[in-house]
């Protein structure tokens, strides 16, 4: 592809919106696997094995997909202000929505509560705290806000800082950058302690902590977003077609299954998720076929937000609410698709009346009026845009 022009940038890329659901929907399983909701213990043990990486790879995404679509969509006249606004906006309603459920849930069923879980995951700085009840807050999703508010902040003048890289030199930017994220997993894998376990993850708690949740470590997967956008634009992107992207991606959840898991999280995957994302926007932009493009699709996308927010509290509590319960395969996976239903019907409302009313209500400033004059013959009116945008 060639160099994509400032109008290009401004089209919708509603495959990257279908793929959003994907990527929530993979957490989802991540954390029915992590519920051993089956009454064998094999059975229990093969869907972990098997699923439990499918929110590595879900939140890799999301990571990486940050990056690129905010520098997709910048604009030279907007500001620094403006932007964090409309970013504050877009994640605070829902999170303050389901911080306060996972408060009042956690109260109600008597589960542990302590100021480590109530106050810094109310203000989204929990997961720069390296404790288990701080990590998991209120609402555990919610960790990877902080990581996409430091994004935020950091995006202007990071942004700012690729735009001056050289176009032939941005492919050796993005190695570095993979290259990075697999650095820092041999480094923790080798150097940090060993103890103690956890039972969400195959690997000692500090191992996990390190190279999953701290923001400066996942600025590397948000950077790697960044340098990909700035590949497509300048037309340095390579099209693979959908066939190898798909293979690509499939080989690298396959290494995810073999590899110690610390380089799981994302060493293995950020190629393939970014290999993804472009597949997807150069797609869009040459109008060829793409299975994340329909109507269906871009509405769960728009959603997706909504519902990875919603849905850790929808399982764990609705299993809690069940009890102890010995289900075969069928039964434990009738049960998940029907929470699975009741949260996509809880994403809707959120998203309706709470996600959109809020950008509609503060994603800009308001202005005063200004008192009208004439505009100058031949003038073109200013078209009024969209506050979802």
């Amino acid at each position: 592809m060639g160099l994509i022009s400032k109008e290009e940038t401004s089209r919708r890329i509603p495959s990257l919106t279908g793929m959003r659901f994907v990527a929530a929907c993979m957490v989802f399983v991540s954390h029915v696997a992590g519920n051993r909701i089956f009454g064998d213990g094999d059975t229990n043990d093969t869907f972990f094995d098997l699923f439990n990486p499918a929110g590595w790879m879900g939140v890799g995404f999301f990571f990486i997909l940050s990056g690129f679509v905010l520098t997709w969509s910048a604009r030279d006249d907007d500001t620094v202000r403006s932007f964090w606004r409309r970013r504050m906006v877009k994640i605070f309603p829902n999170h303050l929505v389901t911080w306060f459920a996972g408060l009042v849930l956690m109260i109600v069923t008597g589960e542990v509560l302590n100021a480590f879980h109530a106050i810094p995951s109310a203000f989204l700085v929990h997961t720069w705290i390296p404790r288990m009840d701080a990590l998991t807050g209120t609402n555990g999703p919610s960790w990877s806000l902080c990581c996409e508010l430091v994004f935020y902040l950091a995006f202007p003048y990071l942004h700012r800082l690729v735009k001056k890289i050289r176009p032939e030199h941005l492919w050796w930017w993005a190695a570095g950058t993979v290259t990075a994220i697999a650095a820092w997993a041999a480094l923790v894998y080798t150097t940090f302690p060993k103890e103690p376990g956890i039972i969400w993850a195959p690997m000692p708690f500090w191992h996990f902590w390190a190279i999953y949740n701290p923001p400066p470590i996942r600025m590397l997967d948000f950077l790697l977003g960044i340098l990909l956008a700035r590949l497509v634009i300048t037309g340095r992107w390579i099209p693979i077609g959908w066939t190898a992207t798909t293979i690509l991606v499939l080989a690298g959840y396959g290494a995810m299954l073999v590899v110690p898991p610390e380089f799981g999280m994302m060493a293995v995957t950020a190629l393939p998720l970014a290999a993804l994302i472009a597949q997807a926007a150069t797609t869009d932009l040459t109008c060829a076929p793409s299975p994340f493009r329909g109507r269906v699709m871009t509405w769960l996308g728009e959603v997706s937000f909504a519902f990875y927010m919603a849905h850790y509290l929808i399982l764990h509590f609705s299993l809690k609410a069940i009890g102890p319960q010995q289900w075969s395969v069928l039964e434990g996976l009738t049960v998940s698709l029907a929470i699975f239903l009741v949260t996509l019907l809880a994403a809707h409302l959120l998203y309706r009346h709470v996600e959109v009313p809020a950008m509609r209500a503060w994603a800009r400033p308001r202005t005063t009026p200004a008192r009208q004059t004439p505009a100058p013959t031949g003038a073109i009116p200013r078209q009024r845009t969209s506050v979802l945008l």
